[in-house]
């Protein structure tokens, strides 16, 4: 009885120290497949209960990150010449 403890307690160890590199190796195969991908953060919640501004920050970059471009407008300067310029809000070139 006391072998089937021992072992479940090895495997158990065993999994628990191969968990981060099978997460690190899955979050990189997600990455290639979609360059935008994000793992979960794991440390949300405790991020929202105990340090509410980062949290939010998150939050904010969360969303600022599924927004789409802004549609040009017909006032548009480049607009009357036959070129479109989206300003994603970068560094100009």
């Amino acid at each position: 009885m006391e072998i089937v403890i021992v072992a479940g307690v090895v495997v158990f160890a065993v999994l628990l120290l191969a968990w981060p590199v099978w997460f690190k190796l899955e979050t990189r195969a997600k990455r290639r497949k979609n360059p935008g991908y994000n793992p979960p953060n794991v440390m949300g919640i405790l991020d929202e209960l105990y340090h509410p501004d980062a949290h939010q920050a998150s939050q904010i970059q969360e969303v600022q990150r599924e927004l789409p471009a802004p549609a040009p407008t017909p006032g548009d300067k480049d607009l009357d010449r036959g070129r479109v310029t989206i300003d994603l809000g970068g560094k100009p070139q």
